[in-house]
């Protein structure tokens, strides 16, 4: 545990020898840093304290965990795939996916009440091949498709507003992006917008 001024308490590394493969995250703890669970193959599972506000670029979090199956605790989906937190830090008043454990998962078609997906959220997801994002979403968040092997289709909301850069960088084996609204979203590619409508 690190403390950090403005956000109090935070998971910046944990050791990767002796962890348990379900870990439950002690209260108190209000954000998980990026790394923070890098490469734990081991890890199953994690269950989120009440007290956490923040999930920085997941996918990172998460990389090489190539075991992790559930989220639990009181933001947990439904499903116990996802990290769903209302009023996040820099969210605002949504219902921001912040967090996704995907081992075994082919096809995720993102629930109605989210609508936020945040940094790296399906990045590095290996068994992952479709998602299907529900058209409450208005906000996808850096490189959040990113480095996904597998990823072959994406369905994009119809209401989306802000997309961020490089979305789809690395993920060589997209074939077919659907978009929902009636012109395409704009997002970056290396800090340039991209689009190809007035």
């Amino acid at each position: 545990i690190y403390v950090d001024r403005q956000i109090r308490y935070g998971i910046q590394s944990v050791a990767k020898v002796g962890l348990p493969n379900d870990y439950v995250i002690p209260e108190g703890i209000v954000t998980i840093r990026p790394c923070a669970f890098e490469g734990i193959e081991n890890l199953h599972s994690i269950t989120l304290p009440n007290s956490i506000m923040l999930i920085e670029s997941s996918g990172e979090i998460f990389r090489d965990c190539l075991n992790f199956e559930f989220i639990y605790g009181r933001y947990a989906s439904n499903d116990n795939k996802s990290a769903i937190i209302n009023n996040c830090l820099f969210c605002g008043n949504t219902n921001a996916m912040l967090a996704f454990a995907g081992k075994g998962i082919k096809k995720y078609i993102i629930s109605d009440e989210v609508n936020w997906l945040g940094d790296q959220l399906f990045a590095y997801q290996n068994d992952l091949e479709e998602l299907v994002i529900s058209d409450n979403v208005y906000f996808i968040g850096n490189h959040c498709f990113a480095y996904a092997p597998n990823l072959k289709t994406i369905t994009l909301p119809a209401n989306l507003e802000v997309f961020r850069y490089d979305p789809f960088i690395g993920s060589n084996n997209l074939e077919t992006i659907y978009f929902r609204s009636p012109l395409p979203p704009k997002f970056e590619i290396g800090g340039i917008e991209q689009s190809e409508y007035p």
